[in-house]
């Protein structure tokens, strides 16, 4: 065996035994899953925020409301925001905790990164049932004289309407939902109501109609847009039938089993944070769920060695940035993909990366879609592309022309779909720009030196390439797994290099020797029909 040989192998050897005997440690040693979606899974539930100074020098106070949770399912905590002092308070009425950050001089701007570890179906402390005397007086002391009285006939109304507590609630989220009521809406509010606007008056209206109610502030556990204050749920608790019944603000729907969908985060009509001395630019929420389960985290909590390898982990990541890793861990085996596809089956591509660049950017347009907005970037791409060819202009020039027509293709296919209430075509701006512009420049030389043939089979090719690449990096097992046994990309790195080493044909050149194949098919049976004469 040569010396190269020798290496190959062993290096072959190295990233196998490394990359699986890492996975098998992490799964009986640290008890991390092999399979997503257990029940006894913990969760990591994550709030970014983006401060801006209003000066120079200036001291800055941030009060952020933290999630109020049964301390027995709260499983890790932390508040991480260099140079801040930190001190978590509960609020007067008990319902909400709040952490105090302050700092005496700040001169850029502040990211706070607010984490909490909990279990599965992770439960709020108990919620004081509300004073109806008291929060009454609130509202009086709150509203206007006028608004008042349009807001006690409106319960009044309400209330003829309703046999019971259930009709009376679903009467109220109704009503405060329908934009019809043009009256109330111009006496409550100078404009046109808000989400918040809308669960602040349901607030008034329930406790005017004599049933105690708590707003709360949500993060589901799943969910397809990213999370922000603008749309983070909104639910309403109310108390009849001693025990609180969960309502959706914005649909009317009865939430079963609240812990089992969502965390609470926050209750009641307050803001999420305050700043004082500063302006908040950037507020997100995520939630991720974690490979590990309770009893498993609490072992590794109490045992120093695994400890540290845990938190030298992606898995001790903030939620937001663990998303991120889940996607980019993907990419190389998405490369994986494209190697069996153009080295072992020849299938043509345009180039290694750009299918699985082209694979991520369907995740937001989805499939059918994304397949249908680059054909259409492409196809008018390549319009220009010709037209600029007989300019004669160089290579760079070109090019620079050439980006700036995808973008502007890109911006009017936005501007039109928007028109037309389709929201697939907002999500265009993810396709990478500089990858289709080369895409566009590489199939006009291939339509030139070979032919339109074999251009159109090059650009199908890559499509169909991007599209299995999707079908792979988007599978929730797949994800899974990369993410939470990141040695499996050495075991990728195994089976890269044994394609770095294979000389055989590929699977769309066997066509080639049909002929061939049929001419030794025919000197075999002429040979066998000779015998049996």
């Amino acid at each position: 065996m040569s010396k190269v040989n020798k290496q190959f192998f062993t290096l072959l050897i190295i990233l196998l035994v490394a990359g699986i005997g890492f996975s098998l440690y992490q799964h009986f040693k640290l008890g991390l899953s092999w399979w997503p979606n257990d029940e006894n899974m913990t969760w990591k539930f994550n709030a970014e925020l983006q401060i801006v100074p209003d000066t120079t020098d200036s001291s800055l106070k941030v009060n952020l409301l933290v999630p109020n949770l049964v301390k027995a399912d709260v499983l890790d905590e932390s508040i991480n925001a260099s140079g801040f002092g930190k001190i978590v308070l509960r609020s007067e009425d008990k319902n909400n905790r709040m952490a105090v950050l302050s700092k005496s001089e700040v001169n850029s701007k502040q990211t706070v990164i607010y984490d909490v570890t909990v279990a599965s179906n992770a439960q709020s402390a108990p919620s004081t049932i509300p004073d109806l005397e008291k929060e009454k007086k609130k509202i009086k002391d709150i509203l206007e004289p006028k608004k008042l009285l349009t807001l006690l006939t409106t319960a009044k109304g309400i209330a003829e309407k309703s046999a019971d507590s259930p009709t009376l609630i679903a009467q109220a989220i109704n009503f405060i939902n329908d934009d019809g009521n043009l009256y109330f809406w111009q006496e409550m509010t100078s404009g046109k109501p808000t989400a918040k606007t809308r669960a602040r008056l349901l607030n008034y209206l329930l406790t005017e109609l004599n049933l105690p109610n708590l707003i709360i502030h949500v993060v589901p556990y799943e969910y397809e847009d990213k999370l922000s204050l603008k749309n983070l749920p909104t639910w309403i608790k109310v108390y009849y039938g001693k025990d609180w019944h969960t309502y959706d603000v914005s649909t009317g729907e009865y939430i079963d089993n609240p812990n089992s969908k969502a965390m609470t985060w926050w209750s009641g009509n307050g803001d999420f944070v305050n700043v004082q001395g500063g302006t908040v630019k950037l507020v997100s929420f995520t939630a991720a769920q974690q490979s590990i389960p309770m009893e498993r985290y609490l072992d590794l909590k109490n045992n120093t060695v695994k400890q540290n390898i845990y938190e030298f982990s992606l898995l001790n990541l903030p939620a937001q940035t663990q998303e991120i890793y889940k996607i980019i861990l993907m990419v190389p085996f998405g490369v994986l993909i494209i190697l069996i596809l153009r080295i072992i089956i020849g299938v043509p591509t345009l180039g290694t990366f750009m299918p699985v660049l082209i694979a991520l950017a369907f995740k937001d347009t989805t499939l059918v879609w994304g397949i249908i907005l680059f054909s259409l970037v492409v196809i008018l791409g390549l319009s220009f592309r010709a037209y600029f060819e007989k300019l004669q202009l160089l290579v760079v020039p070109r090019l620079g022309m050439l980006l700036c027509v995808v973008v502007l293709i890109m911006a009017l296919i936005s501007i039109a779909m928007h028109k037309m209430e389709l929201s697939q075509g907002l999500s265009i701006t993810l396709f990478p720009m500089v990858i289709l512009t080369m895409s566009i420049e590489r199939l006009s030389i291939v339509w030139e030196e070979r032919g339109g043939t074999e251009a159109i089979k090059i650009a199908i090719g890559s499509l169909l390439a991007a599209t299995i690449c999707y079908i792979f990096i988007f599978n929730a097992y797949l994800e899974y797994w990369f993410f939470t046994f990141p040695g499996l990309l050495l075991v990728v790195m195994a089976v890269m290099l044994l394609i770095g080493r294979y000389r055989g044909y590929r699977l769309t050149e066997l066509y080639r020797f049909e002929a061939l194949a049929q001419k030794i098919n025919d000197q075999q049976q002429g040979k066998t029909g000779k015998g049996d004469q």
